[in-house]
């Protein structure tokens, strides 16, 4: 990690900066961006703006991961043929990543939201899902539950026609 002053504008009592970070993901990959405006103390370094990227890297990847839920993908694993392995989130830790997303699909408190992580879990181990749904947790029986009330509300006929008329 390294960060430098892109540009300054200095006046009487503040700087104006943009700084240039340089982050190395989980790959060993480089990324560089480009940051700011930030008011800052002539003798601040940017390194508070460094961390707090890093900090928005890992909350975006996190972000990224329950929308691919939520889209019916699984971005915790990869398909190798015939088994799955864990995929390698980029900022932050397989374990952070998964929890991390997982956790407020896990907490909605609407029934079907459930269906989102359907993939996911499935190819969770007992140990994975325990680590991040907790001992004796009922994430698989709740999976069927909805996916049962699914296929109700799938063949549910509404009482009037689309004409507004009722039904026979």
């Amino acid at each position: 990690m390294t960060t430098t002053v892109y540009s300054e504008i200095v006046y009487p009592t503040y700087v104006r900066r943009r700084y240039e970070v340089t982050l190395t993901d989980n790959l060993s990959e480089s990324r560089t961006d480009i940051l700011g405006m930030y008011n800052h103390q002539p003798d601040n370094d940017g390194s508070e703006v460094e961390a707090q990227h890093q900090i928005d890297l890992a909350e975006q990847e996190i972000l990224r991961w329950q929308t691919d839920m939520e889209s019916g993908l699984d971005p915790a694993h990869i398909d190798m043929g015939g088994y799955f392995e864990h995929s390698a989130p980029l900022w932050n830790t397989w374990e952070a990543a998964l929890d991390g997303s997982l956790t407020p699909i896990l907490q909605s408190t609407y029934m079907q939201d459930i269906l989102y992580c359907d993939l996911t879990c499935s190819r969770l181990t007992k140990q994975e899902l325990e680590a991040v749904a907790g001992k004796n947790n009922a994430v698989r029986a709740e999976q069927s539950i909805a996916t049962n009330t699914q296929a109700e509300l799938d063949a549910y006929v509404p009482l009037i026609d689309e004409n507004g008329d009722p039904r026979p």
